[in-house]
Order: structure tokens, then C-alpha cells, then sequence
């Protein structure tokens, strides 16, 4: 499931998207027609911050983030630009369990 949003003048036309490739990869894709900044932040549970992203955006841009470094839980990915702000829940599963778990049901 991915999540986009409209830009703040209230258009249909989508800005942004976060698309999730696997349990621990996701996609962000942004669009623009105007030079702006964008920031993407992700942070856990408890609010902390993770990992902060900042992107002088002409064009748009796609970036990938890989999340396999980071302990089982959930997260949040947040995308700002001058138009509004976007937040994407994500869940990270112990993979290590998950294999573990499809051995023993075999």
C-alpha cells in the first residue's frame, strides 16, 4: 500500500508517494512543477528520529530507503514540502523469525 498527497492549493494533481517495495525497502517518489525544499524524516514509535533527509527539489526525485538496519517495530516516514506534510506508518518484522517460523511449517 502506498500513500500520496495533493499539493496545498488543493489540486488533484499528486505530489508525492511512498511506496513500499518489501518488508524493509520503501520508495519516495516527489513530483514538482517549482524549485522547493523537501525534507523526510523517519522516526520510531516514540517519536525519536532515525533519519533525516534534505532535498533541494527542481524536478522531483525518487529515493529509496532501506530499512533492514533497524530493530523490529513500527515506524513512521514523514515527507514536507511548502504544500504539507505526509506520514506513512511502517511496520519492521524480525525477518530472522519470520524464516524461522516458514522452516518449522514445512
Amino acid at each position: 500500500m502506498g500513500t500520496a498527497f495533493a499539493s496545498g492549493n488543493g489540486s488533484k494533481k499528486e505530489r508525492a508517494a511512498i511506496i513500499p517495495g518489501d518488508d524493509v525497502t520503501y520508495k519516495v517518489l516527489y513530483e514538482n512543477e517549482e524549485p522547493t525544499m523537501v525534507r523526510v524524516k523517519i522516526k520510531d514509535d516514540r517519536g525519536e528520529l532515525v533519519r533525516a533527509d534534505k532535498f533541494k527539489s527542481t524536478n522531483g526525485f525518487m529515493q529509496r530507503y532501506d530499512l533492514s538496519a533497524l530493530e523490529e517495530g513500527t515506524y513512521f516516514v514523514e515527507l514536507r514540502d511548502k504544500y504539507g506534510v505526509i506520514t506513512e506508518k511502517v511496520v519492521i518484522k524480525d525477518q530472522l523469525k519470520h524464516a524461522s517460523t516458514a522452516i518449522a511449517k514445512n
